[in-house]
C-alpha cells in the first residue's frame, strides 16, 4: 500500500486561468482536464467515517476526448502533521458496474462529489487545480514533503492550507 502525501489549499483572490498561467510559466506541464464524479461509500459493518477511512469510486471523464475511466480507491487513516498523509490503494476497473457490486454487498453511497480538475506535472510533484461548485477553487500538491513546501513557497499564490477532505468540507456547508 502506498503512502499518499499531499497538501490541499484553498486559493484566494485568484481566477482559475491565472493559476493555470502561473503553473505553465513556472515550467509545469499540463496533463489535461477531467471531470471527476466521486462516489463515497459507507461500509455495512464498519463506521468508516469515525475511523477516518474511505471507499471511493471515481468516474473520470476526459474533457478533451470524453473517454470515461473508473477507479476504486481505499483511503486509510490520516497520519498527523501539516501534510495530509494516508495509506492509499487504487485500482482501475472496467466500468460503473462496480457501484452496483458494492451496493449489492451492502455498501451505501453517502455522497457524490463532482469537480472540474486540471492536472499538471511540476518537477517532482503532481498539481491539480480543482473547482467545486459549492466550495470554490482549490489546489492539491502531491509528492515528497520537501518538494511540496518548495513548490508552494515559489509559486507565490495567496492560499490557505486546508486539512479537511472535500467530503468533510461539504458536510460543514
Amino acid at each position: 500500500m502506498r503512502l499518499e502525501t499531499e497538501v490541499k489549499v484553498k486559493l484566494i483572490d485568484i481566477e482559475r486561468g491565472e493559476v493555470v498561467n502561473k503553473l505553465k510559466n513556472s515550467g509545469c506541464m499540463a496533463l489535461g482536464d477531467v471531470i471527476h464524479n466521486d462516489y463515497y461509500f459507507t461500509h455495512p459493518c464498519i463506521d468508516m467515517l469515525s475511523q477516518d477511512e474511505a471507499i471511493r469510486v471515481r468516474e473520470e471523464i476526459s474533457a478533451s476526448t470524453g473517454e470515461t475511466k473508473y477507479f476504486v480507491t481505499y483511503k486509510g487513516r490520516r497520519l498527523g502533521g501539516a501534510f495530509k498523509e494516508r495509506p492509499e490503494l487504487e485500482v482501475e476497473v472496467s466500468g460503473k458496474e462496480i457501484i452496483e457490486i458494492l451496493e449489492a454487498l451492502g455498501f451505501k453511497v453517502v455522497a457524490i462529489i463532482s469537480k472540474e480538475r486540471s492536472l499538471f506535472k511540476c518537477s517532482n510533484t503532481l498539481v491539480t487545480i480543482d473547482y467545486l461548485s459549492n466550495l470554490g477553487l482549490f489546489m492539491e500538491v502531491e509528492g515528497e514533503k520537501e518538494y511540496i513546501e518548495d513548490f508552494l513557497r515559489n509559486l507565490k499564490i495567496k492560499h490557505e492550507v486546508v486539512g479537511k477532505t472535500y467530503f468533510e468540507l461539504l458536510q460543514s456547508t
